[in-house]
C-alpha cells in the first residue's frame, strides 16, 4: 500500500502516468484547483484506475498554498504506508529529507510510473537516530 500526493498544478495529467497499475489498497490524493476536478475524473475513468483517487481542492490564494497543504497532509498522516510526492518541483526535496530523518518512507518522483521500482522493493519502516542539538 502507498499514498501518492500529486501536485497537479505542477505535473498535470502526466503525473498520473502509471496509475492504472496501482492496487485497490493504494490511494492517490490529487491536490488541485476546483476547475481541475472534471479533467482529473475523466483521466481516471479513461485510464481505468483501480486505486482510491481523491481530489483535494485547494482554495488558498497565497503563493505555494497547494504545496503547503500537500506537505501538511503528508506529515499529519499517521499511517506507516510509503508516501510519494508526485511533482517536478525539486523544492519538495527538503520535506522528503526531513521525513526520511523522522522515519517516514517518502520520496519525490515525477509521475506514478517512476515509483514502481521503489514500491516493488517492499520497503519497511526503519529506526532513525535523531540527534538533538542544544
Amino acid at each position: 500500500m502507498a499514498i501518492y500526493y500529486v501536485d497537479f498544478e505542477n505535473v498535470h495529467i502526466g503525473g498520473l502516468k502509471g496509475a492504472e497499475s496501482l492496487d485497490l489498497e493504494d490511494t492517490i490524493l490529487v491536490y488541485c484547483r476546483d476547475n481541475d476536478v472534471p479533467v482529473i475524473k475523466e483521466a481516471c475513468k479513461k485510464r481505468k484506475i483501480k486505486a482510491c483517487v481523491k481530489c483535494c481542492v485547494v482554495t488558498g490564494t497565497t503563493k505555494n498554498a497547494l504545496d503547503f497543504e500537500l506537505i501538511s497532509d503528508l506529515f499529519m498522516d499517521k499511517t506507516e504506508e510509503i508516501r510519494y510526492i508526485i511533482s517536478h518541483d525539486k523544492g519538495y526535496e527538503a520535506a522528503v529529507e526531513r521525513g526520511l530523518r523522522k522515519g517516514l518512507l517518502c520520496f519525490r518522483k515525477e509521475n506514478i510510473k517512476d515509483t514502481s521500482f521503489l514500491h516493488s522493493l517492499n520497503f519497511y519502516k526503519t529506526n532513525c537516530k535523531e540527534i538533538v542539538v542544544k
